[in-house]
């Protein structure tokens, strides 16, 4: 990134970044809050927050970009700064120099400003080797590079290796599309997707017919990768519409399933809903045909219906635990679950306790309701 592109950046924050922005906040807010239950309890120790590519902090309009608004929740959540360790790093020295002085500007931030390391460090293979080689708490990685450099599935891989680690990291496809097969830039690609994986992608990727197909190979090989490693990964897109193509992801990545639960409720309120209100978990200003989704992330309600059938037969378990047993699931979120229960037992697929139309299961203007203490029998 030139220093003019850096100028160019943090001139105004756009709607997709503002969007991406409060996406990041609301998982951190979970993953805080949750973290912040488990400090009190005594099962671990602290928390961290890793930003490696941190920018200014600050737009400027005025906007504040995503690790100054952690820093404020923090102050505002009352951690204890013992328990607290805070990274921000960026390859710009004066770029670092300026987050500096906007996070001393924060209200209160002495209170934990001995917690928060702000650096001078160009993320790459040396930053994967500290990460492995440090013992840390449970931290949540944002890795958001303006293009690609820097970035790496090793690195994914690292931040999220310890006990309750997630991350949630950019992926520019833009600019991986345009550069997979570029000969210039054979070595950046092949530092972010891995020798072998990029020199595989160049050979599918040539007999793609069309760029649906191109994206679709890319990114189930990255979702592969991932889950080889037994990590859960959950994408929000965003498109373009005057260049009528896919732009970006940002990608949740966690080992836990009540992490994908949690991204995907707060994602959902950012994307568009289908017929049977389930999130598409896409910001798309273009013409939404152009852009299908991936095969996993376009179910259907009745996928859902006979997804509970198969997994869950011979059991009986209430909504809750259905849910978090399976929150992990495609795209659904929670409601999608109780719609999926009760059009089942009205078809009289399933049974439940109370059941649909007694004291305990009261009608909402005339539609069935399901209560998380539902309790669902399986045939």
């Amino acid at each position: 990134m030139t220093k003019s592109d850096v100028s160019d950046f943090f001139e105004s924050q756009s709607e997709r970044s503002r969007i991406k922005s409060e996406i990041v906040k609301g998982y951190w807010s979970f993953y805080l809050t949750f973290m912040a239950s488990k400090i009190k309890s005594g099962s671990v120790g602290g928390i961290g927050f890793f930003d490696l590519f941190c920018g200014k902090g600050v737009y400027d309009d005025g906007s504040e970009s995503t690790p100054i608004k952690v820093i404020k929740s923090v102050i505002e959540k009352g951690i204890d700064k013992k328990k607290l360790v805070m990274v921000f790093a960026d390859a710009e020295e004066d770029v670092v120099s300026e987050f500096e002085r906007n996070v001393d500007r924060i209200e209160n931030v002495e209170s934990i400003r001995e917690s928060i390391h702000i650096i001078h460090h160009r993320t790459g293979k040396s930053m994967v080797d500290w990460i492995r080689g440090v013992k840390l708490p449970p931290t949540f990685f944002f890795i958001d590079p303006f293009g690609y450099k820097g970035i790496s599935l090793d690195l994914i891989l690292a931040a999220t290796e310890s006990f309750g680690c997630d991350c949630i990291f950019f992926f520019n496809y833009n600019r991986i599309n345009m550069s997979i097969k570029n000969k210039s830039l054979l070595i950046p690609v092949n530092e972010f997707l891995g020798e072998d994986l990029a020199e595989s992608l160049r050979e599918r990727i040539e007999r793609a017919c069309n760029p649906h197909e191109r994206r679709s190979i890319i990114l189930e090989a990255i979702f592969s990768v991932l889950r080889d490693n037994k990590r859960y990964v959950f994408p929000f897109t965003f498109s373009f519409e005057s260049e009528r193509k896919i732009s970006h992801d940002i990608m949740l990545v966690t080992k836990h399933p009540i992490g994908v639960g949690a991204f995907k409720d707060v994602a959902s309120k950012f994307g568009f809903m289908s017929e049977d209100e389930i999130p598409t978990y896409e910001f798309c200003d273009a013409d939404r045909s152009l852009f299908p989704l991936l095969s996993e992330f376009s179910k259907t309600l009745d996928d859902l219906k006979g997804h509970l059938l198969r997994k869950y037969a011979g059991k009986r378990l209430t909504i809750k635990e259905i849910f978090e047993d399976d929150q992990q699931y495609g795209p659904f979120v929670r409601k999608n679950y109780k719609r999926a229960v009760i059009e089942l037992e009205q078809h009289g697929a399933i049974k439940c306790i109370p059941a649909i139309g007694t004291k305990g299961r009261p009608s909402r203007n005339g539609v069935p309701t399901a209560g998380d203490g539902v309790v669902v029998t399986f045939p």
